[in-house]
């Protein structure tokens, strides 16, 4: 699910019927289906720029919708399974989880092309984006691990060891402070953005699988 929080519209991936639903934010009431490509995953809201990324995992590329009139703008080539999105509506940089591939497509939202591939973990799962540091936490669900990435250079900076099956990443870009959601071990860890270390595990979740921050 994206929430574009300038518009107040939501955006609903439906992964059977290979479209996206649009939810009017006032009424709660659908306001439009927007059909893509096969087994659309994973989304993403630039509201910087009103653009919306959609992961079709199956066609190895990305739908780009246009918030103004709901409509398909382009479709972007990536790698293998994409399954999750993350944006800096800062830098306007899309990055992209190529699951089957083991890596991270980056897109310039200006052009809307991919202008670097990054190599990360085993399965990378989810992606989350600290706008105040300008890093990448990206989840490697087989390696157990949270590859670290610069926004400025985009190469790997740190990998750091979490719980089995990291699957779902939240940010408080406030408290500087990135919950990684452990889903074989019940466990969330929690990652200090200014060191990159560990700083606690918290027990007693059952199987989690994503995480959200209201910061």
């Amino acid at each position: 699910m994206g929430v574009n929080t300038s518009t107040n519209l939501i955006y609903i991936v439906n992964q059977v019927s290979n479209s996206v639903s649009v939810i009017n934010g006032a009424n709660n009431s659908v306001l439009t289906t927007i059909p893509v490509e096969s087994q659309p995953i994973g989304i993403g809201v630039n509201t910087s720029t009103n653009l919306i990324y959609v992961a079709n995992s199956l066609n190895n590329n990305i739908s780009v919708i246009n918030g103004a009139n709901n409509s398909i703008l382009t479709t972007i080539s990536v790698g293998n399974f994409p399954i999750a999105i993350g944006i800096n509506s800062v830098t306007n940089l899309i990055y992209v989880a190529n699951e089957f591939n083991n890596s991270i497509s980056v897109i310039n939202g200006m052009t809307n092309t991919v202008f670097t591939t990054i190599p990360v973990g085993n399965q990378p799962f989810a992606v989350g984006l600290n706008t105040s540091t300008n890093l990448i936490y990206v989840a490697n669900e087989f390696s157990n691990s949270i590859s670290v990435i610069s926004g400025v250079t985009h190469n790997v900076i740190m990998t750091l060891p979490v719980g089995s099956l990291p699957v779902g990443i939240g940010i408080n870009p406030v408290t500087n402070r990135i919950y990684v959601a452990n889903n074989l071990n019940d466990s969330v860890t929690v990652i200090d953005g200014i060191s990159n270390t560990v700083i606690t595990n918290i027990l007693g979740v059952l199987s989690p699988l994503g995480v959200s921050v209201n910061p």
